[in-house]
């Protein structure tokens, strides 16, 4: 017995190309290496086809147009294999045709055919969120992916603290809050459009779904998504995809107890000339440690240096910058992660707030916003 589904490549290649990006290389369930695809009705009388992916820890579902296809054809099929044969197809046009008896799949196109096998997908695991109490937020996709990239660059990877392996989302009364920070470096996004409830609530979103959903609403994704969890698992859904994956369990660091408020040399610099000397320099100090020294004057001279003192290598840089208040101060950072901040900051200019060299260097956008707020922080490095 054969049943037909005739789709275009170019419609659902980029969808199988973010699937295999859930998918892990090991898998302790064989059937986890395959794409879940099945038929199911719209609301026009037609139908589509519904494609998941699964580590066991995330799970992703996206719909893709299909055509003329019967409704409740369900099976499971390699997914680098089913990928990389219709990747090299663009453009056009082909028909799948499932053979139930062979539990073959045969993909006809205009100037040939290939054929896979397919497994049973019976034994595809979904994913248990459970039936406890839920929380339901809804948010503007455009907005929920500033908050991630702002925060995301941060995220750890400990073995030993894992819940700072993940973006933290905080609900409060008058904002919400998504935070990130690896110890050293922290990123904190405040968004005053997006309120909650008067009681907080929040969750952690590990590092690997994270970028997955930025890659989704980097896409073509627009409007409401809407937001679902409780204490072990979110959901995030429109009308396009649905993510489902599993929270890091336990409490997040307290994040606005470790942001120095008393940073008393305040020195304002132009941005994309602060980030060019970074490229500049960074090269040409010791690839290990990465240091980086900022050395401010009273007067308003910014010198960024770099020595590699094994290989005879050194480079230094000037810029003109407002010190307010008008002290003295060397402070050493790490290069990559200073440059990481500085490019995750919008706008022409940079609140640059020091004390010494060792209480954290705080960075913020040097216009303000009412609707938004940005402040990270990075720990310094002893300059030798």
């Amino acid at each position: 017995m054969t049943k037909e589904i005739r789709l275009k490549t170019d419609e659902i290649v980029p969808s199988l190309a973010m699937l295999n990006s859930v998918i892990n290389s090991k898998n302790a369930l064989p059937i986890l290496g395959d794409i879940r695809f099945e038929t199911k009705a719209d609301n026009n009388g037609g139908s589509f086809l519904e494609l998941m992916a699964s580590d066991s820890e995330t799970w992703l579902q996206v719909k893709v147009p299909c055509y003329d296809a019967e409704v409740g054809i369900v099976f499971c099929v390699d997914a680098k294999s089913i990928l990389q044969a219709l990747r090299n197809l663009s453009g056009k046009q082909v028909t799948i045709t499932v053979d139930s008896e062979k539990h073959t799949l045969r993909c006809v196109y205009d100037t040939g055919d290939f054929s896979l096998a397919y497994e049973d997908a019976s034994d595809y695991p979904f994913a248990n969120v459970g039936d406890g109490d839920k929380t339901e937020k809804r948010i503007d996709a455009a907005k929920l992916l500033t908050a991630i990239e702002k925060a995301g660059f941060a995220v750890a990877n400990d073995e030993l603290r894992p819940i700072m392996n993940g973006v933290h989302f905080d609900f409060l009364a008058t904002m919400m809050v998504s935070v990130a920070t690896d110890g050293h470096k922290l990123a904190k996004y405040s968004d005053m459009t997006i309120q909650g409830d008067v009681t907080p609530s929040g969750f952690t979103l590990p590092k690997k779904p994270c970028g997955i959903l930025m890659n989704i609403l980097a896409s073509t994704i627009s409007g409401d998504v809407k937001l679902v969890y409780n204490n072990g698992f979110v959901v995030v859904n429109n009308t396009q995809f649905k993510l489902s994956t599993r929270l890091i369990d336990g409490n997040y660091p307290k994040y606005d107890s470790v942001i120095p408020k008393d940073n008393d040399v305040i020195v304002h610099v132009d941005r994309a000339g602060f980030v060019s000397a970074l490229k500049r320099v960074i090269p040409m100090g010791n690839s290990s440690s990465e240091l980086v020294k900022i050395s401010v004057s009273g007067t308003g001279i910014m010198v960024v240096s770099a020595e590699d003192y094994d290989f005879s290598k050194s480079a230094k840089e000037e810029l003109v910058v407002d010190n307010e208040s008008h002290k003295d101060i060397s402070i050493g950072f790490k290069g990559s992660a200073l440059l990481s901040i500085l490019q995750n900051i919008d706008g022409n200019s940079v609140k640059m707030m020091l004390k010494n060299e060792t209480v954290a260097g705080v960075f913020a956008p040097w216009e303000t916003s009412e609707s938004t707020e940005y402040v990270s922080l990075l720990m310094p490095m002893l300059i030798c």
